[in-house]
């Protein structure tokens, strides 16, 4: 059974303030259930039910705030699920490397190649970019190529161009095309 807790003026207003400004929602939630239930004396299942999460829940933060103050509810313990691919992480980076993928269904083939692991297009893809990998679209020759018009434009304007410009008759800039994207 839980005691009363008398808490000073400024534990109370820490946790009115904290409860709606602090940084991290989960940890919102867990300074607003210790304020429900101590400040304002709602029970665990009330207080469960306000916030969507089970009486237990309460009871685990009320008895955290107990224990270690208001320092002790700042603390996330949830680490989530930890993949199977951070085991091959420097294998399956070394190989993208050295063997760059085209598509994210060939990075799965070559996941599963390396590691023996089957994983889903939205997990592969997770990987790659948690591991600074980004999709390039790459063409090896430039679109609508034209070599009978390129031939006529380097001896009909750049080459007499080139032959002005050693004269000292004009500069010569070369740049490349940009355009947006």
């Amino acid at each position: 059974m839980l005691t009363k807790m008398n808490l000073s003026e400024e534990e109370i207003r820490r946790l009115r303030y904290e409860r709606f400004q602090y940084p991290c929602s989960k940890i919102q939630k867990k300074l607003q259930a210790v304020y429900l239930k101590v400040v304002l004396g709602y029970s665990n299942v009330e207080t469960g039910r306000i916030l969507s999460i089970h009486p237990n829940t309460v009871a685990r933060y009320i008895r955290t705030y107990r224990e270690k103050g208001i320092e002790g509810l700042y603390v996330i313990r949830y680490q989530g699920k930890r993949s199977r691919l951070k085991e091959y992480k420097t294998v399956i980076i070394e190989d993208f490397n050295n063997n760059p993928v085209c598509s994210i269904a060939q990075a799965i083939a070559g996941i599963k190649e390396l590691t023996g692991l089957e994983r889903k297009p939205t997990q592969v893809r997770a990987f790659m970019c948690r591991h600074g990998f980004k999709y390039r679209k790459l063409a090896s020759i430039p679109g609508k190529l034209n070599p009978e018009a390129q031939q006529e434009f380097l001896e009909k304007e750049l080459n007499p161009a080139i032959e002005k410009a050693k004269k000292g008759e004009l500069e010569l800039l070369f740049c490349d095309a940009a355009h947006f994207t």
